[in-house]
């Protein structure tokens, strides 16, 4: 059985803690040595999706050609890589919340590289600005003294970050509180106590800084600086003395609700500046553009034409500067547009309707925009500096653009989001067979993937597409039935027995489900039960494939534990961890009822995991290390105790080896970040597979290949999958990817079969 020592922390008074005092008794597996001794090499690289988040925007460098930039809200930023097509992620080493908010660059510098990360989510959230002389290849941190929301409302709004670009080591930002300056590149942030606000109702409070380059000269601060709030009334601010002094501008013209989003400068004396009702990127009903005399302050109504929705993104082309686009922001119907005037905003032309949209390159976008559309929230467009007929434009799935933006007919606007990967993971699944990986995202829906190189073509797009899903699971002994969880499903939920290739709807479901459209899934090892655990429910069972659903008997109520998990060894077999009474309960008839299988379990550990063809075989990460149960969850063994475990998964034996390949995600190496370790030998000892560099912001999932021996899939929060493999396998088969040889036979009609 599992021994541990609970008392009082003195830090909680209220809450019961484990101490690391995990106790192997005689007859249970000993406790494994400390990790992070040995290490591997791995390759990693990204699994093929492409975008499938929300893009907030776009730099292009004004004096480099093809130096561009992007930023999401969630999966942190990307160079473009010209020859290839492709983004390049700058972020794979950073640990933790890894949304951006602010990215700005040198114009005198083309190595210079800033970036602001952190999304607000509480103490364990950094805000830090990462400082890069060499265009992202490696940062240097430092800790902001204000909040970083790369996530919140307004966050297409900005630049929020800017370098004055006739004094480099000076930097404004207009932060959620305030103005704040750093005239050390960087590295320290005082408030501009001068500004007049610090706060917004809407939180959003600064959302844009603009220098004048114009009114100053090379080696001394920029004097004329204009900033943008979050708010109708007061809303822009111009200091003429480098922001130690503030008055504010008039922009009464655009409407008395209106907020400015961005602005840019055409270099002739003149800023535009497009405002919404709303900060966005959601609930914008109308908008406004104005053309700002940078000298008189007078400011004119250059708005296109109007629709639902306001205005967001807004570039001037360097090459011709009476050349001005402006995207709209939620002007859902028909569709969001680009505008593009050639004549300071006197005119404008739709550059959209009628333009043909290209999504080959992600197959999957095809629902996100379609003939005539470009997408949605629009938030950010940019036409490139050194090529007037080249813009990019982002969306809540991931980056658009055209080569051609001036034709008068033919204009073709492409995905562009290859390497960007911002989806995030409900479930992961690797099946024993079929495709090699089922996969199940929020926002965009879910897949079954054959290829991993490849963005998966619509056949693999489980139907309906587009539709945000919370879980999903497949049959161990048969991976070909699988259940999910989404809420534009038919009873908010659907089932498949044929790999995902065509689905039955639910015929009913759990009255919580109706309410929030979430919850988790488990699929029985053969595939004749189903389990619904509805976010802060009780837990459901079907034995029709979800034609009715029964309330457990015996279950956590309001869903004090996790969700209900299978056993992949026997069938109709499922547990809860009742993690906040530290019970441990079994259900052996299809999850109609539950029973107590041991009740003095750790409390406060993380969602337990079962062993692929072994009954009774269940693992529990925690802050305390791995417990290990053999028996149903009777008995317990204590591994690595005392470190911080966030995730378990299993994967095909090593050669000789008697037990699966278990890996983990866990704080060992003492550095505060959590590493990616496997164990051959069932948790005696363990071998670090990633490295300084790769890190991945959160790990959120990790499963690994039942069928390759090493491989091992991560899905990272809101930053897409990722698959590792280890070095000596992929020089032994002579490929790129992964050990995909011989043991992929028979894998599925649509599989990739990549001989030795």
């Amino acid at each position: 059985m599992f021994v541990g020592l609970l008392i009082r922390s003195p830090m909680s008074p209220s809450r019961l803690t484990v101490l690391a005092l995990l106790l192997a008794l005689p007859g249970a597996a000993p406790q494994s040595a400390r990790a992070g001794a040995a290490s591997e090499s791995y390759f990693w690289k990204h699994i093929r999706i492409g975008g499938g988040g929300f893009v907030t925007g776009i730099v292009f460098h004004p004096g480099v050609t093809n130096l561009i930039y992007c930023k999401t809200d969630t999966g942190g930023a990307y160079r473009w890589n010209e020859a290839g097509s492709v983004w390049e992620p700058l972020l794979d080493w950073f640990s933790g919340a890894m949304g951006v908010e602010g990215l700005a660059v040198d114009p005198a510098d083309g190595d210079m590289l800033y970036l602001s990360v952190g999304e607000g989510y509480g103490a364990a959230d950094r805000s830090v600005v990462l400082v890069s002389t060499n265009r992202g290849l490696t940062f240097a941190t430092y800790t902001l003294p204000f909040r970083v929301g790369a996530n919140d409302e307004g966050r297409s709004n900005g630049p929020r970050m800017v370098v004055d670009p006739n004094y480099p080591s000076l930097l404004f930002y207009a932060a959620h509180s305030g103005l704040f300056k750093s005239a050390d590149r960087g590295q320290t942030w005082m408030p501009v106590t001068s500004f007049p606000v610090t706060t917004t109702t809407n939180g959003v409070g600064p959302n844009f800084v603009q220098f004048v380059q114009e009114s100053g000269s090379s080696g001394t601060p920029t004097p004329v600086v204009f900033v943008g709030v979050s708010q109708a009334g007061s809303n822009l601010y111009r200091s003429v003395d480098g922001g130690t002094t503030w008055s504010a501008v008039s922009t009464r013209a655009a409407g008395g609700s209106m907020m400015p989003h961005r602005a840019a400068q055409d270099g002739l004396g003149y800023m535009y500046i497009t405002f919404c009702d709303a900060p966005g990127p959601s609930g914008v009903n109308t908008g406004a553009v104005l053309k700002l005399n940078l000298t008189s302050l007078e400011a004119r109504v250059v708005t296109p034409p109007t629709g639902q929705g306001g205005f967001a993104g807004v570039s001037v082309s360097r090459e011709e500067p009476y050349e001005v686009a402006v995207s709209t922001m939620d002007r859902w119907y028909p569709h969001d547009v680009i505008y593009l005037s050639a004549n300071g905003g006197l005119t404008w032309r739709d550059t959209t309707t009628g333009a043909k949209i290209d999504d080959s390159s992600e197959p999957w976008a095809a629902w996100h925009s379609s003939d005539p559309g470009p997408g949605s929230w629009t938030g950010d467009c940019e036409i490139d500096p050194f090529d007037r007929d080249r813009l990019m434009y982002i969306t809540g799935g991931g980056i658009y653009g055209t080569r051609n933006l001036r034709a008068s007919s033919g204009r073709v606007y492409q995905t562009m989001s290859t390497g960007i990967e911002e989806m995030g993971a409900g479930s992961l699944l690797s099946p024993s067979s079929g495709p090699l990986l089922y996969t199940f995202f929020w926002d965009i829906g879910s897949f079954a993937l054959y290829d991993l190189d490849v963005s998966p073509p619509d056949t693999n797009y489980f139907d309906p597409v587009g539709c945000s899903n919370t879980s999903g699971d497949c049959a161990d002994a048969a991976p070909w039935i699988l259940a999910r969880l989404g809420c534009c499903l038919t009873n908010y939920g659907a089932y498949s027995t044929n790999y995902g290739k065509t689905w039955t709807a639910f015929g009913s479901c759990p009255p919580a489900a109706a309410t929030n459209c979430a919850g988790a899934m488990a699929v029985s090892a053969n595939g004749t039960c189903f389990m619904w655990t509805p976010w802060h429910d009780d837990q459901y069972a079907s034995a029709d494939h979800g034609v009715t659903w029964t309330k457990s008997l015996g279950g956590t109520t309001n869903h004090q534990g996790y969700p209900a998990v299978a056993d992949r060894g026997v069938d109709s077999t499922f547990y809860i961890y009742d993690a906040s009474n530290g019970r441990f309960l079994v259900s052996r008839n299809g999850g109609r009822s539950f029973s107590v299988n041991n009740s003095s379990l750790l409390r406060w550990g993380r969602p337990p995991a079962t062993v692929f063809g072994r009954a009774g075989d269940i693992w529990i990460p925690s802050g305390n290390g791995l417990c290990h149960s053999t028996n149903f969850g009777a008995d317990w063994t204590g591994i690595l105790p005392g470190d911080d475990v966030t995730a378990i998964g299993f994967g095909k034996a090593a050669p000789g080896a008697g037990y699966p390949a278990i890996y983990i995600t866990a704080q060992l190496a003492g550095d505060g970040a959590h590493d990616v370790y496997r164990s051959n030998d069932c948790g005696i000892s363990w071998t670090r597979i990633n490295d300084d560099q790769h890190r991945w912001g959160i790990i959120s999932e990790l499963c690994g290949d039942p069928r390759t021996y090493g491989t091992v899939y991560l899905g990272c929060r809101c930053y897409g999958n990722l698959c590792g493999i280890p070095v000596t396998n992929t020089l032994a088969w002579g490929i790129f990817w992964s050990g995909f040889g011989p043991e992929r036979a028979g894998a599925g009609s649509n599989a990739t079969i990549r001989g030795p």
